[in-house]
């Protein structure tokens, strides 16, 4: 006998333990008799191989020293080896699992072979469908995926989309005309059975009315299941519309305005319309345009907002100022500005804003102290400058190569310190220090004593070329 057909009835041995010792549930009872059936004939041994191989597994957690059901486990095993076992415990057919009950109901009639419901479809697209289905009955899968990679833009062949509501309809009649079209030792029994199925109805001709009664049943036991369905998702959704949903949030409020009463529309369109309506008229129909994609859009299609007018021109750098030591951090305290804060926008995280933020320009214009090496005449950093006099110390030749080495290379014999030199000795050349006349003409203001015109003529005059 099965308990609700999963668990065989066990006995009231079984379900009467002594006191102290808790009751497991009746599927793990179930699992407890068996084991301690197998462990009375099998020994100790059988046992802990069960321990072993089902150590992950909480319907045998019983096996455990520790364990709740332990005590109702080691019960029955004394029990069933003083021979007050059940059938289960003893392995015969009362233990074994229940088969499942059967469906109840009439039986399911087979299904129609060459009979497909006709959706709702016009003509043409009808003739498109079939004519179609019996070039890849024909030619196969390989032939349809080519077709619908050539044809993909083309509406008229969209029903060989998995996802359209057509293909159901394309497939049934593919498998039919497969039917057919096959040959081979299997086809031609399929077509043998199918001639005998037919052979029969013309001898007996109440068999197709029997066959339309038990069909008629199978329908309506169909049509009382559904219907069952359907009252236990009403009585869900009433259940579910019993909530009190009166605690709400107005987000919004829609007005309908004289404008929108005056508006033009288009006439309403009738389900007949649409049902008859062809796949090119109902793409047509739609409001979206499954023909343009993402990459093919045009440059003005919706991306036009985020596109700028005006051309990007990179800022001119602002001239590095001379370099300034600045003052300390203590002695200038940071200025307060009296405007108040800008307010965050709705929607956006608050701006961080850093206090101890320092320009690129002033990082620049703060540059490290400089000192001039006494061995090469350069600005070197005050922290580089100890490991720059060991480096030119290590070795006297060094330098004297270096030397020769930049004579060759360089376009002057003067140096930038040789420069400076020799503009400080030209300076105090004509401050006075000497009568060169070219030097006092270049270097007397203009309009002083004589016009330019004079001066000119001094200077060539002096040149040997007046």
């Amino acid at each position: 006998m099965a308990h609700n057909g999963t668990v065989p009835d066990l006995p009231d041995a079984a379900t009467k333990p002594p006191e102290g010792i808790v009751l497991p549930p009746r599927d793990i009872r179930a699992i407890i008799e068996k084991t301690a059936g197998y462990v009375a004939r099998n020994g100790p041994v059988f046992e802990d191989r069960i321990r072993d191989k089902e150590q992950g597994n909480p319907k045998f957690s019983f096996l455990a020293p520790g364990d709740a059901y332990a005590a109702f486990y080691h019960w029955r095993l004394s029990e069933v080896r003083s021979g007050r076992g059940s059938a289960v415990s003893a392995g015969r057919a009362g233990g074994s699992a229940p088969l499942p009950d059967k469906a109840k109901g009439p039986e399911r009639p087979p299904d129609f072979v060459f009979s497909a419901r006709m959706p709702h479809i016009s003509a043409q697209d009808l003739e498109v469908v079939k004519l179609t289905a019996l070039h890849v009955a024909r030619k196969g899968k390989s032939w349809m995926t080519a077709l619908s990679q050539r044809e993909g833009r083309n509406y008229q062949f969209d029903f060989l989309r998995s996802a359209h509501s057509l293909h159901p309809f394309f497939q049934r009649l593919v498998d039919q005309y497969s039917l057919l079209l096959q040959t081979g030792p299997e086809a031609q029994k399929a077509e043998q059975a199918r001639i005998q199925a037919l052979q029969a109805n013309v001898q007996d001709r109440f068999r197709a009315l029997t066959m339309a009664k038990k069909r008629a049943e199978y329908a309506k036991f169909e049509h009382t299941q559904k219907q069952k369905k359907e009252e236990l998702e009403e009585a869900e959704r009433i259940a579910y519309a019993q909530i009190d949903w009166h605690d709400f949030v107005v987000v919004e409020t829609v007005l309908f305005t004289d404008a929108d009463d005056h508006a033009e529309l288009p006439p309403p369109t009738t389900l007949a319309d649409l049902q008859s309506a062809s796949l090119e008229q109902k793409a047509m129909m739609s409001l979206a345009r499954p023909d343009m994609r993402i990459e093919e859009a045009m440059p003005t299609d919706d991306m036009a907002g985020y596109a700028y007018s005006d051309p990007y021109h990179p800022a001119v750098a602002p001239p590095l100022l001379p370099y300034s030591p600045a003052p300390p951090a203590a002695s200038t305290p940071p200025a307060t500005s009296t405007s108040p804060a800008p307010q965050p926008v709705p929607g956006k995280p608050p701006m961080r804003i850093r206090q101890d933020y320092v320009p690129r320009a002033q990082q620049r214009a703060q540059r490290a102290q400089t000192a001039l090496c006494p061995n090469c005449g350069q600005q070197i950093p005050l922290t580089e400058l100890d490991n720059h006099l060991r480096i030119e110390l290590l070795d006297p030749e060094w330098k004297k190569q270096q030397a020769k080495a930049t004579a060759r290379s360089a376009t002057t014999n003067l140096g930038g310190t040789d420069v400076a030199a020799n503009l400080k000795r030209l300076r105090a050349r004509t401050d006075g220090a000497t009568s060169d006349a070219v030097a006092e003409a270049a270097t007397r203001p203009q309009g002083k004593d004589m016009s330019v015109q004079e001066q000119i003529r001094l200077i060539h005059a002096k040149a040997g070329r007046g």
